[in-house]
């Protein structure tokens, strides 16, 4: 149980060191306490988002052939590809007036977090639901 609680410590922080970084520059642009609480709102959030996906994706995957999941990787491709072909709006953006904090926050960290999903599953992947509950409270401790 206490390699498991370290295990969890170590990956946790080798996983978010560049979101670290992220809720850095936003508690350095955001001194008023409201917005401030935003911010971690919106990081828990983010993060609850994160661990709940790679539950669900290392429930699924000892259901899935391997053979299927090599065909994952070109979802990332292929959404690349749509992306560089549509025009962007120049006037869409962070800067609408009806995005609040928290959802800049929050979708920060899940395109930032994106890479954390497959050390989760990982993790999460070998262990029982107690083990998993153990590892998914140090997350969010941390």
């Amino acid at each position: 149980m206490f390699s498991l609680i370290l295990t969890s410590i170590s990956l946790f922080i080798a996983t978010n060191i560049d979101d670290l970084l992220l809720l850095i520059m936003f508690f350095a642009l955001y001194s008023l306490p409201k917005k401030r609480k935003e911010i971690v709102i919106g990081q828990y959030i983010g993060m609850g988002t994160l661990i709940t996906i790679s539950v669900i994706i290392s429930y699924t995957i000892g259901k899935l052939d391997l053979f299927d999941l090599k065909w994952l990787g070109i979802i990332p491709i292929l959404l690349g590809v749509k992306t560089f072909f549509e025009k962007e709006d120049e006037s869409e953006g962070l800067d609408k007036k009806d995005n609040k904090l928290v959802s800049q926050v929050v979708l920060l960290t899940l395109l930032n977090g994106t890479d954390n999903i497959a050390v989760y599953v990982s993790l999460f992947s070998p262990l029982g639901v107690q083990e998993m509950g153990l590892s998914i409270v140090v997350f969010l401790i941390m």
